[in-house]
């Protein structure tokens, strides 16, 4: 499946992932207590970013979808 690009939501992640909610929400919460949960294996050189990375991305959703969470 290709990805279809949209000129008009160029920067949209970054904005995303850079802007906080301006009320706590439980699903960053949550985020933090899976992420180790999820990776206790991995013994990988660089898992650390990894775990950055799907962290920036976990809370980017909540950010566009804080009513569903990230589950």
């Amino acid at each position: 499946m290709a990805l279809i690009k949209n000129p008009m939501n160029k920067g949209y992640y970054k904005t995303l992932s850079e802007n906080s909610i301006d009320y706590p929400n439980p699903a960053f919460d949550l985020i933090e207590v899976d992420m180790p949960r999820t990776f206790t294996e991995i013994e990988d050189c660089g898992s650390e970013e990894k775990i950055a990375s799907l962290r920036r991305v976990l809370r980017a959703f909540v950010s566009r979808n804080p009513v569903i969470g990230y589950c």
